[in-house]
């Protein structure tokens, strides 16, 4: 009954099992499950503890609020050793789920439609036609639900439902076609579509601790692909069923998808997951729309190598014949025992592990053969029987995973992996920061990703720029037909006199070329003031797009959204009038058309909160794309103070989904360095944080400021305090990764260590790769890449 491969290493095991614990009328399994003497349930119960996963889906478990039927059943039958069959000497183990989880089904809720389009709209439960009318087939609500137990902890929390997400709202969703009619899809009408969920019971993600690592258990039921007409309304909803799953797990796919509480995204790359439940589609036979299955199959992100098995399969479905004799797929791999006439036995139940993060060590089915003393579990089709079969039409399904990988990473980071390297606005410890020449450089200095600061012209173009103040970093000063464009503006709060991007077309700032904004400390690069033209954010990408042409190399950039809030809400143009730009928008368009969208070589970092949260639930899903997001730390978050204030934004709402409450102190008072803060970002919208260095080194001031390289000049003014926070600690356990600004070789921005000792950049960068940061940014991208190679070197 099971395929096997051969591992030292301790394994857990996932199981699924349509257990057909489902009831015709409400309260009738509550009922059933009160006394130890249901002889179905008694008999699942033994079918599960002769296998004993340790986490385990059954689907077709009607649902009852707070738990109650899943408490029944723990308590009456799982909970006690079950010998249905009378075995003198093999009674089934006890088995013990402390965390059990369940929610409401779309099953049985009336949707007030004529959704099966006989004429009548049908609203009493139980009646004929109810359940075609229904949001999802059901006699009453909640009927044929779902229950995960575990035997490891389940972090309630972070759990999410998607019970409610539209059908419609899934680019290219299959919609069912009336081909009575000329229009296309429209099977369901828009008043129809616009209260129609896609899940006909719903989908969850619950997080599994599983020896101290999470693994989301991806669960669902699609419905059956049957029991409809030409219009294969049942065949087409369980195809984008099927693609919702694989389209939450496949990094890159699933930003479109919102859960119950209105949290846009999939799974990130690198999560550990298993996508189990009864699927209703067989990768080759029955009355699934074709390739339905293969979506999760296929998918990049699922390892499907190990599939399960039995020696019961093969057996009955060549003594049952009909349909049986004509599938193409090996019985072997069945795990339903359906209609000999149609669709004959399938394959409907899966247990699919991540490929990232666990490894499948064995797999099996349970379905005895016939001379097997527990055949009896699972038995023959007996009309006689309530639901046909002793037990369930449906055979548990199992796999037994590791987690990988099985030896300790060498980095502390996130994933194990070296931390990356962020050429900071390119190379600009030797060039004019964000010029061409010094994200080039960057380049060649081996930068993983380069970082354009984004700011808008007048005419609505994105440019790189440090501040929308252009007069530090330009020549701007020294065009007398642009004198009379300086002013004194308010950015943030704060009065800053000079020239504004946004004042200014693209064919002006065309005219302008870039000067290096410190030269009091980089008095080196001054020597390529007035080279270089100011860059759009479409001619990085071109420079990237041009190195990946020339070179192979695939480099990624982080453009950063510079004061969205000034941008779109509170900043005025030279006349007075708003400026009025989304510069979020603007990016991700931007992006979009120049086809550079692919979310591991693209992060999208922001000081605010707001314009990242929008991103992340209405600008990017209506994009159609998904790209990681960075919230930097320490200076930002002006957002919060602006919406927080009934005179000016007064916009509480933009963070209504944030699991944590915010005040109008929030950025400043440390709020957002809370765990709890931590873990509301990673659930609604954050892959990363980019805290200042010092809020996990913190440092003091030095007065006198000491000369730390012997040249006259005194310029270092802090010291490491030589305590470490545990900011870096609680966003790695919130799922962060933490990405660290900024590291410099100048003596100006380096510190003393806690001993009074000068701290060179290189014990600097090795101090942050040590503690675990998962990438910095550089003004000397060289330097941190030497760091890391010399990581590498001795860590691996």
């Amino acid at each position: 009954m099971s395929t096997e491969s051969s591992n030292a290493a301790s394994t857990f095991r996932v199981a699924t099992f349509n257990a057909s614990l489902n009831r015709g009328t409400a309260g009738e399994l509550i009922a059933d499950l009160a006394t130890p003497a249901d002889p179905q349930a008694a008999t699942i119960a033994e079918i599960i503890q002769r296998n004993a996963p340790d986490i385990l889906l059954v689907n077709e478990f009607d649902y009852a609020p707070y738990g109650a039927a899943a408490d029944l059943f723990r308590l009456n039958y799982l909970e006690r050793p079950q010998n249905t069959l009378g075995l003198a000497s093999d009674v089934a183990e006890a088995q013990d789920y402390p965390q059990v989880f369940v929610a409401p089904s779309n099953t049985g809720i009336p949707s007030g439609f004529d959704l099966n389009n006989d004429g009548q709209v049908v609203t009493t439960p139980g009646a004929p036609g109810y359940g075609d009318d229904a949001l999802g087939f059901g006699a009453f609500p909640g009927q044929y639900g779902m229950a995960l137990f575990s035997k490891y902890p389940i972090l309630f929390d972070q759990v999410r439902t998607f019970q409610t997400f539209l059908w419609k709202d899934m680019p290219g969703a299959l919609l069912p076609d009336d081909a009575a009619t000329a229009a296309p899809g429209d099977w369901y009408s828009a008043e129809e579509l616009a209260g129609f969920r896609l899940a006909s019971k719903s989908f969850w993600d619950v997080p599994v601790l599983v020896d101290g690592e999470v693994v989301h258990m991806i669960a669902g039921h699609p419905t059956p692909p049957t029991f409809d007409g030409a219009e294969d309304r049942n065949g087409l909803r369980n195809h984008d069923e099927i693609r919702f799953l694989a389209d939450y797990v496949t990094p890159g796919h699933g930003g479109y998808i919102y859960d119950d509480a209105g949290v846009y995204g999939g799974l990130k790359e690198g999560e550990r997951f298993v996508v189990l439940g009864d699927m209703n589609a067989d990768p080759q036979d029955g009355d699934s729309v074709d390739a339905a299955i293969q979506q999760l199959l296929s998918s990049e992100a699922v390892d499907a190598s190990l599939r399960p098995a039995s020696p019961g399969g093969p057996e009955q479905a060549g003594e049952q014949g009909g349909a049986n004799a004509s599938h193409a797929g090996d019985p072997g791999f069945d795990t339903a025992d359906f209609a000999d006439t149609a669709p004959g036995n399938l394959r409907a139940d899966y247990v699919l592990p991540s490929k990232d993060g666990l490894a499948p060590r064995g797999a099996g089915v349970f379905w005895p053969a016939s001379d097997d003393p527990l055949f009896p579990l699972v038995g023959e089709y007996d009309p006689q029987l309530p639901g046909g079969f002793p037990s369930s039409d449906h055979r548990l399904a199992w796999a037994d995973l590791v987690l990988t990988p099985d030896a300790p990473p060498g980095f502390n980071t996130l994933d194990g992996e070296a931390p990356t390297v962020f050429g900071h606005r390119g190379a600009s410890a030797y060039r004019p920061e964000h010029t061409l020449a010094s994200y080039r450089l960057a380049i060649q200095q081996d930068a993983d990703v380069i970082e354009p600061d984004v700011v808008v012209t007048k005419d609505g173009v994105l440019i790189a720029r440090h501040e929308p103040e252009i007069g530090g970093t330009t020549d701007v000063a020294e065009h007398p037909e642009f004198a009379d464009r300086q002013v004194t503006k308010l950015l943030d709060g704060v009065p800053v006199t000079g020239w504004w991007a946004e004042d200014f077309t693209l064919a002006e700032i065309k005219t302008l070329h870039a000067r290096e904004r410190i030269p009091e400390i980089r008095p080196d690069n001054t020597a390529y003031n007035d080279l270089y033209r100011i860059p759009t954010l479409a001619e990085v990408i071109d420079l990237v797009k041009e190195v990946e042409f020339e070179t192979g190399k695939k480099i990624g950039i982080a453009p950063e959204t510079k004061h969205p809030t000034y941008f779109e809400y509170e900043g005025h143009h030279l006349d007075g009038t708003p400026i009025a730009q989304d510069t979020s928008r603007l990016l991700v368009e931007t992006l979009v058309a120049n086809d550079f969208t692919d979310p591991s070589r693209v992060t999208i970092q922001s000081f605010e909160l707001a314009n990242l949260i929008e991103l992340q639930k209405q600008v990017m899903p209506a994009a159609g794309i998904d790209i990681p997001l960075l919230q930097l730390m320490n200076e930002g978050g002006y957002d919060i103070a602006f919406n927080f204030d009934p005179a000016r934004g007064n916009n509480q709402g933009a963070y209504a989904d944030f699991g944590f409450e915010l005040t109008a102190e929030s950025a400043t008072n440390g709020d957002l360095y809370t765990p709890e803060a931590l873990r509301a970002m990673k659930a609604l919208y954050a892959e990363a944080i980019g805290p200042y260095k010092d809020d996990i080194l913190p440092t003091r001031p030095v007065s006198p400021p000491v000369d730390g390289d012997g040249d006259g000049v005194a310029a270092i003014t802090t010291q490491v305090t030589g305590q470490v926070t545990g900011l870096l600690k609680d966003a790695h356990a919130a799922g962060l990764e933490v990405v660290i600004y900024t590291l410099r070789d100048e003596e100006a921005f380096q510190a003393l260590n806690p001993d009074g000792s000068v701290r060179s950049p290189e014990d600097e960068y090795r101090a942050f790769i040590d503690l675990g940061v998962d990438g910095f940014f550089t003004d000397s991208p060289e330097s941190g890449r030497a760091a890391v190679a010399r990581a590498e070197l001795e860590l691996l």
